[in-house]
């Protein structure tokens, strides 16, 4: 095996200098590179002479996020140039000191590797920040600041950072809970506070000479938000097959009967997210070999956290029984055109309406499956793990995440053998002892007696 030999220089460039280490093992060489003067100190990267003019460049970017790529320089120092440029693209400290809030945050949020949505969740949470600073002004007060220096953000400390976490913590948006009182839950404080240290990095590592992390060393307490003592109904909502049928024979009445029965099946039977099912159109749609196709993309170009939330599912059959029953007049499956938060607002109104003890997000209706599953694993033999796949969440091992073989078109075939006739069972098992209690029969067989005749009237009235 070949030894590791080092060498180290300092290299001096404009507007950047700084400390090489070449490192060589065998055919193999690589350039540490370390700034060292005030503006650039801490910048660190490693350069890999891949060819004679090409170059690939790893390390951290200005917002923190690991970057690999790759770069076309005949000279080491121009290859330093390119990786300063591409992990760093802002000058060292041109003007720094006349930053204001908005300025600071929408550069930080665009320098992120995320999707559209989530910079743009976190450009709303930075305006609450801004609302809160610029609006409250308790603190700059002492200060002696005026309402245009209070916007630069050189003058934001650290003891800010920590006023804010203790107002979200104790005064902020008010929230439903089950104890009646309004606040916001640890995780949800820690969302609000995530542009704020996104952007205090960003900041410290643009310009380290100008600029703290002022976040650095905040953290939200995990305990403050839940009371210590027992609670029966303390854990995660979710409503069981039975109260499902229950709810979709209230909402027969509602004026968006079709609208909430179509997403509430999807969601409860199905356990499609919200979204997901809001995004469902007949073209993904097959009545005939009952499957559908989740996309991974709508019409705003928003695509989900990860490519297993693509994927191909079987029918269960009393919900195949609806679709094949409603009218395709709308692209959608679930006719609303008025947007996730629109139809959360309207389910969430006809949940209250049904049931007001009940304290249960219109998101959480896909936990139906799920705690049916989990509480029968033994019993009806659920494979827990191709369910979570059949919801559309991402592998956590390395051996299903990369020695299983799980082609999407055998996943299908999977579901349908595995996990589709356990939900079919499941619901003819709530339908048989609903009409058990309403007639005073004693039951055959289930299977004899689907699909439900409450669908199928409710079909027929369509």
């Amino acid at each position: 095996m070949s030894s590791l030999k080092k060498t180290k220089h300092v290299v001096i460039l404009r507007d950047f200098e700084a400390e090489v280490r070449r490192e060589t093992r065998g055919q193999a060489v690589q350039w540490k590179v370390r700034g060292i003067r005030e503006q650039v100190a801490g910048r660190q990267f490693t350069l890999h002479l891949l060819t004679a003019n090409r170059w690939r460049i790893s390390g951290r970017n200005s917002s923190g996020s690991t970057m690999r790529v790759r770069i076309n320089a005949n000279t080491l120092e121009e290859a330093i140039y390119a990786a300063s440029a591409a992990l760093y693209p802002l000058p060292p400290v041109v003007g720094a000191m006349e930053y204001d809030l908005a300025t600071a945050f929408s550069e930080a949020v665009a320098a992120l590797s995320i999707m559209p949505d989530s910079k743009a969740d976190l450009i709303r949470k930075a305006g609450y920040f801004i609302d809160w600073w610029c609006g409250g002004g308790y603190l700059r007060s002492t200060r002696g600041l005026t309402s245009a220096t209070a916007s630069l953000w050189i003058n934001i400390e650290p003891r800010d950072v920590g006023n804010y976490m203790h107002y979200l913590m104790e005064e902020h948006i008010p929230t439903r809970s089950k104890d009646g009182q309004d606040h916001l839950t640890g995780s949800t404080v820690n969302h609000y506070l995530e542009p704020l240290r996104k952007t205090s990095r960003y900041m410290h590592r643009n310009w380290r000479t100008v600029f703290a992390d002022i976040c650095e060393g905040y953290s939200v307490p995990k305990n403050f938000d839940w009371d210590a003592s027992y609670d029966d109904d303390d854990g995660n909502p979710f409503l069981s097959f039975a109260d499902l049928f229950n709810f979709i024979d209230w909402l027969d009445s509602h004026e968006f009967r079709m609208v909430l029965i179509t997403g509430v099946m999807l969601q409860g039977f199905m356990a499609l997210q919200l979204q997901e099912a809001l995004r469902l159109r007949w073209d993904d749609v097959d009545l005939a070999n009952g499957t559908i196709i989740i996309q991974g993309h709508d019409d705003t170009g928003d695509r989900p956290k990860n490519r297993y939330r693509v994927r191909k599912l079987p029918l269960a059959r009393h919900v195949l029984t609806w679709l094949r029953a409603m009218p395709r007049e709308h692209r959608c499956v679930v006719p609303y055109d008025h947007g996730y938060n629109a139809y959360g607002s309207l389910l969430g109104a006809a949940l209250d309406r049904w049931r007001p003890d009940l304290d249960i997000p219109p998101k959480d209706l896909r936990n139906s499956l799920s705690t049916h599953a989990q509480d029968n694993q033994a019993e009806e033999r659920w494979n827990l793990r191709i369910l979570e796949r059949f919801m559309g969440h991402a592998p956590t091992g390395v051996r299903e995440k990369h020695y299983y073989g799980d082609k999407k078109g055998r996943l299908a075939q999977l579901y349908a053998k595995t996990i589709t006739p356990k939900i079919d069972a499941a619901i003819d098992q709530v339908l048989a002892e609903r009409r058990h209690r309403s007639s005073g029969n004693p039951v055959v067989d289930p299977s004899e007696n689907v699909p439900t005749a409450r669908i199928i009237e409710i079909a027929d009235a369509i």
